[in-house]
């Protein structure tokens, strides 16, 4: 689970966690290591700001 608020990212693990609001949309991402998918959220998060995002990976 990724999380960005007043420009940091915080990374839980695990998938559940506790909804705090509206939840909707989703995005699908190519990446070669969790460490590119991690800096692909980083650029995500400039774009729309505070969010939380659940990551999974898709074989």
């Amino acid at each position: 689970m990724l999380k960005s608020a007043g420009g940091g990212l915080t990374v839980t693990d695990g998938p559940f966690a506790e909804a705090e609001g509206p939840s909707g949309g989703s995005a699908l991402i190519e990446a070669g290591s969790r460490e590119e998918a991690l800096e692909l959220s980083r650029r995500f998060f400039k774009i729309v700001n505070d969010a939380v995002v659940r990551m999974e990976q898709i074989y």
